[in-house]
């Protein structure tokens, strides 16, 4: 019984019951919690309020915020109802940040825990293919990605998966060389542990609280390239986002800045939002500084 109980793994600090309290009271992350709630809120709602098509031209063109209730946020230079576009774009935005954020943390940590766990030349090789993607920008990897096959959400999505996961490669890889020879690890290998149950039952799930407050910052980083695509126009053509609409709206900054300035401010609220919640989830999940 005694050896049974030394291969059981130290609770991670994301199962502690004390979490939601911590967060709580963060104020990164609660202020982080708050505008991501009106973020999602909108992109829940906003198509009830807004059900139109985004595309579709349904005023004169540059009506100003405020100047016809029809159109509350008013129209870009195609008469296009600024509002229908920030919801559509708030759906966009959030869904390839986080099926991107999927991906990058699904490989990063099989390549992270592959490399910490075996070291040797299985690091090194794993190691050295993360350097090479790491001396290249990311966001001109994932512009050549998005250029060679057809822009669409699902090209998107990949090229920025893609091109997002080394940083939490490295990550899993620093938390398994620090849990590899941990006494808990040592005491289920004794105990006959399978390397697959050993590192999905033992060494993983204390390697993930790091990585999860790592995910809310490769969000908000998706977001943005997401953006940088569309208003290059590399982004999907039947999809109206927030990249789209600053594109869209940028030969009339000048004489109607709105155009640009509401869907800018709609990815800065959006990004500072997941950047505040995983500066306190960093807080909360960090046993260092928890005892401070």
């Amino acid at each position: 019984m005694s050896g049974i109980a030394l291969t059981a793994a130290p609770p991670a600090a994301s199962d502690s019951p004390g979490l939601l309290r911590r967060l709580a009271g963060n104020r990164s992350a609660a202020l982080g919690g708050v505008l991501l709630a009106l973020v999602l809120g909108f992109a829940v709602v906003g198509p009830l309020l807004w059900p139109g098509d985004p595309w579709e031209m349904v005023a004169a063109p540059m009506l100003w915020p405020g100047e016809d209730m029809a159109n509350p946020l008013g129209t870009d230079v195609m008469g296009r109802d600024l509002a229908t576009g920030l919801v559509s774009g708030a759906r966009v935005s959030l869904l390839i940040g986080l099926v991107a954020t999927l991906i990058a943390a699904t490989i990063g940590t099989l390549f992270g825990a592959l490399g910490g766990f075996y070291g040797g030349r299985t690091d090194a090789v794993l190691m050295r293919v993360t350097e090479l993607f790491q001396t290249v920008p990311t966001f001109v990897l994932a512009v050549v990605l998005v250029a060679v096959f057809r822009p669409s959400v699902t090209t998107a999505v990949l090229a920025i998966g893609i091109v997002s996961w080394p940083a939490t490669a490295r990550l899993v890889r620093a938390q398994f060389l620090v849990l590899r020879d941990r006494e808990f690890v040592l005491a289920a290998e004794t105990l006959g542990m399978s390397t697959p149950r050993l590192i999905l039952t033992q060494i993983l799930p204390n390697a993930l609280p790091p990585v999860i407050a790592m995910s809310t910052l490769t969000i908000a980083h998706a977001i943005q390239t997401e953006a940088a695509l569309s208003f290059l126009g590399l982004g999907d053509p039947n999809v109206m986002s927030w990249g789209t609409i600053i594109g869209g709206g940028r030969e009339q900054l000048t004489e109607a800045w709105y155009v640009c300035g509401l869907p800018g401010i709609a990815i800065i609220v959006t990004v500072l939002a997941f950047n505040l919640l995983g500066e306190g989830l960093n807080d909360a999940l960090n046993p260092h500084l928890q005892r401070r």
